[in-house]
């Protein structure tokens, strides 16, 4: 059976080649990089893992490797000359140590669930994003020292969380808990861009403190879910523009709790008229969940 270094080697057989390619991803969602995967699903699951040695694709810029996609998951990585790497995924893998040190672009690393003892950062790299959780590691086993700047979560983790480095090592579940309930957290992995045409969000998750909304111009509402207890945090910044026939106002930002859709029908469409209805129109009145429809029998839009 073919391994992954065979696979990269026969795809790219010449250095030329080798030192055009910039990304190498194989990840099983595809849910937290823009790009493509490199292979398909039902390609990966042929592949062996074992050692892959990336030193002849010096042009690298973001390699993602999540060992649930293979036969078998890597046991050693060399990129020991792929200074250009910005993003290295190895998560899900049997890696003892990683050797990071020539790679001084580096923002974000995602190597958790591996069995690493030793990882060693370049002590220029500006990371913005380090998952080192379920693994053998301590503090002694990292060449430079953890602070809130480099640790995973850096923004929640410097203004929220004045942490010393053995307070990250081994707490990381605890603070990914914590970061999950913030709502720095929540606007990070949702809303990301405030320059984006952003007209409404919905908050489906219980957060915790201050959500900042400020800079989202554009922002009409902001749904709660009934799910959320909203006395739990606050909601401030926030506006867009409206027209009020001469002028654009700024106006703020509107807070609507939501109401579960089933209970919205059966007080406004009793049961007993339902049959005479042919068009329900239901939109901007905050609703969520499920609805039954099996009495409108005669509904011809939605």
């Amino acid at each position: 059976m073919a391994t992954l270094q065979e696979y990269l080697d026969n795809k790219y057989p010449i250095q030329e080649e080798k030192e055009q390619v910039k990304e190498i991803i194989i990840d099983g969602t595809n849910s937290n990089f823009n790009s493509q995967n490199t292979l398909k699903e039902e390609e990966t699951k042929e592949l062996d893992g074992g050692e892959l040695n990336l030193s002849e694709y010096p042009n690298l810029e973001v390699v993602v490797i999540d060992g649930d996609c293979l036969k078998s998951r890597l046991t050693s990585l060399n990129i020991s000359n792929c200074s250009k790497i910005v993003i290295l995924g190895v998560s899900r893998n049997q890696l003892t140590h990683l050797d990071l040190k020539n790679c001084s672009d580096l923002k974000e690393l995602y190597c958790g669930k591996n069995i690493l003892t030793k990882l060693i950062l370049n002590p220029q790299a500006e990371l913005e994003e380090l998952y080192i959780d379920d693994n053998n590691l301590s503090e002694q086993d990292l060449n430079v020292s953890l602070t809130p700047q480099d640790s995973f979560y850096v923004s929640w983790l410097k203004n929220s969380k004045q942490l010393t480095p053995e307070q990250v090592l081994g707490n990381e579940q605890q603070l990914r808990e914590e970061y999950n309930k913030s709502p720095q957290s929540w606007l990070d992995q949702n809303y990301p861009d405030k320059k984006a045409y952003i007209y409404d969000m919905y908050i489906n998750q219980q957060l915790e403190e201050t959500l900042d909304c400020s800079g989202y111009d554009n922002l009409r509402k902001i749904s709660i879910s009934t799910q959320v207890d909203s006395s739990k945090f606050e909601i401030k910044g926030g506006s867009y523009e409206n027209w009020n026939g001469k002028k654009y106002e700024t106006q703020e930002t509107k807070i609507i709790p939501c109401i579960p859709a089933q209970e919205y029908l059966d007080k406004e469409y009793p049961k007993e008229k339902r049959e005479e209805i042919k068009e329900l129109r239901m939109d901007n009145k905050g609703l969520e969940g499920n609805l039954d429809l099996p009495d409108f029998t005669n509904l011809e839009e939605l």
